[in-house]
């Protein structure tokens, strides 16, 4: 195992053992049986670490639906929710660490604005490029000076959504699934020409109780 990957398994496990970073650079690099020197070689403090790692969650998405056979053939809307779908599938199976670094209720996923760069500019490249062709295609619409907020606004949506997934006790996390689903299908009616239908079906279900048993978010 390469060391930048040994760093990220360390520091994922100690953050799943003790509930919290490294208490020092020193002390974990000590642990982990390295030098000082070959840590900062790679990272310049935990919270660069840590950047790294959520930006990985990102590019493994991307390098696993971009290599599917259906891909080419997918339109910017079925892009952006194939990705929205395979994140959190791979969010459920690390969830006790996405628990661990936002605590829920107590920490929103806005409180690790610093460590969520990474992550948050690699999205903002993917959904400029799925946007772009969305454009190209017609099913984005084009409004000048506008279009360019895009990306950002689905960065938004993509941070709502996985605090949305942090405070969903719904089985499965089938609220998840919905709520991505239909925030994303609003979000291209709005950049699109339709928006009146999604807006309703997306406020009737935020507002709508959980069925029993369900748990809400």
């Amino acid at each position: 195992m390469e060391l930048r990957d040994r760093l990220f398994q360390a520091y994922t496990d100690h953050v799943l053992e003790h509930g919290q970073p490294p208490a020092s650079v020193f002390k974990f690099c000590r642990d982990l049986g390295i030098a000082e020197k070959e840590f900062y070689e790679q990272f310049a403090s935990f919270p660069a670490l840590e950047g790294q790692i959520w930006g990985s969650w990102v590019e493994q998405t991307i390098a696993s639906i971009s290599t599917s056979g259906e891909w080419s053939g997918f339109n910017a809307r079925q892009r952006m929710l194939t990705f929205f779908f395979a994140f959190f599938e791979r969010a459920v199976s690390q969830r006790s660490y996405l628990l661990a670094r936002f605590p829920c209720p107590a920490q929103r996923i806005r409180g690790g604005a610093q460590s969520l760069t990474a992550m948050k500019r690699r999205f903002e490249r993917f959904a400029e490029v799925a946007l772009q062709e969305g454009e190209n295609t017609g099913e984005v619409a084009t409004r000048g000076p506008v279009s360019r907020v895009y990306p950002l606004a689905f960065t938004e949506l993509f941070l709502n959504a996985i605090d949305f997934h942090i405070r969903d006790e719904s089985p499965g996390f089938q609220r998840t699934d919905a709520y991505v689903e239909k925030a994303t299908i609003l979000a291209f009616d709005l950049i699109g020409n339709s928006v009146i239908e999604s807006t309703v079906d997306l406020l009737r279900f935020v507002i709508q109780r959980p069925t029993p048993g369900e748990g809400k978010p």
